[in-house]
């Protein structure tokens, strides 16, 4: 038997859509159900066109795929009794796939759209990280006030965080904390606001990379000297800083160190950083990153500037040698099976005296400050920017 093609008028045989089970019209709306059946039996009859039916899917699709399974179910029983073309079919089960998706992510710029009052364009979802999602925005109002740089960075809290005191906390402390740093090579961070969708900051925009994403890239091979000890000692100028008023970080790593494309090292998220003289009842550290905590921090101790400096320590032997410092094993496991550090190839003596007091397994046997560690660990003389040029490097 012949079969026509969407949009001929010589008519399909018809058969009934197949019917959703009771479960889902209790908790979907029967309009949508009803108008795709509707539809259905027109494009079958070839009383409208494959177009046309198209559109009314894509209507009636919702953001989820329930109702997609249930219109592709209807569809596929079609085809198997030869009333769908294979052509149509193949058209139609892509909608059904993608109509979800795409509906999803359109209701989700819409709603912070709205939400932001309209001062905020959200432009696109950059992350998602532990605390919330970061989006790329456009700020009419500093747009308005004629700034060079009217983009900013947001971040909101999750939907699963929205409800929870301590990841608004966490936005406070950031904002708090940042309101105490102002550096060059500390990420801004503007306000804190709310909207229908919840608590939100807003941060300077960054363009460019993290530091972890560099390291990916160059794989078990050593960055070259003179770029890590110019990132090193940007890093050390941003914790000073912070240092210096009182805050530790608390979760340094090559993820929480973003590179911009003007050759720019800048520290990010002081949002569970940890304050000498913190208010009772805030938190009282980070979620540590097992890699580059300390074995204070391991055991569960507040953060204190000594373990910045550990973890200033595993990223500057990361950077230079290529590997992390103990391998696989996290610092507690690393001390207890008594790992030995091997030398990075090309630092001298006093280079790698300074490496290993900075790796040291206590706080007691580690440098006093960062100030201490910076100085004895890059080469003489110190790592300078050149004015207009995008990568950094150390004077000869």
């Amino acid at each position: 038997m012949s079969v026509s093609a969407g949009g001929s008028s010589s008519p399909r045989v018809i058969i009934r859509p197949s019917q959703p089970s009771e479960s889902v019209y209790r908790s979907r709306p029967t309009k949508a159900l009803d108008a795709f059946q509707g539809a259905f039996a027109g494009y079958l009859a070839c009383t409208i066109s494959l177009e046309q039916f198209r559109a009314v899917v894509a209507e009636c699709v919702d953001d989820t795929y329930e109702l997609a399974k249930v219109f592709g179910n209807s569809i596929a029983a079609a085809f198997s009794a030869h009333c769908v073309p294979p052509e149509d079919y193949r058209v139609l089960q892509a909608d059904l796939a993608n109509l979800p998706r795409h509906k999803r992510a359109r209701r989700e710029s819409e709603r912070s759209s709205r939400a932001l009052r309209g001062r905020f364009l959200i432009q696109k979802r950059v992350a998602v990280g532990g605390v919330g999602i970061l989006y790329r925005a456009l700020d009419r109002r500093r747009e308005e006030l004629g700034y060079d740089n009217a983009m900013v960075a947001i971040k909101m809290l999750g939907e699963q965080l929205r409800r929870s005191p301590e990841a608004l906390r966490s936005l406070q402390c950031e904002v708090r904390n940042a309101r105490r740093l102002d550096h060059p090579n500390i990420r801004k961070v503007f306000e804190l606001d709310r909207c229908r969708a919840g608590y939100f900051i807003t941060m300077e925009w960054l363009e460019g990379e993290s530091l972890a994403i560099r390291l990916d890239r160059t794989g078990s091979r050593a960055m070259p000297a003179p770029a890590a000890f110019a990132i090193l000692a940007e890093i050390a100028a941003g914790l000073m800083h912070a240092h210096e008023r009182g805050i530790v970080h608390g979760d340094m790593k090559p993820g929480n160190v973003f590179v911009t494309t003007e050759g720019r090292v800048k520290l990010l998220d002081f949002g569970q950083a940890y304050s000498f003289g913190a208010t009772p009842g805030l938190p009282a550290g980070p979620a540590i990153s097992p890699a580059y905590a300390s074995c204070e921090l391991h055991e569960g101790a507040r953060p204190e500037f000594s373990d910045d400096i550990f973890a200033l320590a595993v990223m500057a032997y990361r950077m230079l040698a290529g590997a992390r410092p103990f391998g696989r094993y996290s610092p507690p496991k690393a001390e207890e099976a008594g790992i030995r550090v091997l030398r990075p190839a090309g630092l001298d003596e006093r280079q790698w005296r300074m490496l290993q007091r900075g790796l040291a397994w206590r706080r007691e046997d580690r440098p006093l400050s960062v100030r201490e560690f910076i100085h004895g660990i890059l080469p003489h003389p110190a790592p300078e920017r050149q004015p207009g040029k995008e990568n950094l490097h150390v004077a000869a």
